[in-house]
């Protein structure tokens, strides 16, 4: 998710583009398509259709921007 993230923001020309944004995104997933045991400290996760995943947040970040007029592609 942090790299689509980041993807989203660097694929867009942003008028004041942050070195590192930060973000609040909510994910519904079936549980049993997320791993959690990836770290021991239980900071990552993955995801059995991480391409999806990683697709809808990059797609969202991407409207959101465009939407509130902090980008132009």
């Amino acid at each position: 998710m942090m790299r689509a993230l980041d993807d989203a923001f660097k694929s867009v020309q942003t008028l004041h583009a942050p070195r590192y944004p930060a973000a609040v995104i909510a994910v519904e997933v079936d549980p049993g398509q997320v791993d959690v045991n990836v770290s021991p400290t239980k900071t990552e996760v993955r995801f059995t259709r991480d391409g999806e995943v990683f697709s809808a947040v990059y797609n969202a970040v991407r409207e959101a921007l465009m939407a509130g007029g902090l980008c132009r592609i």
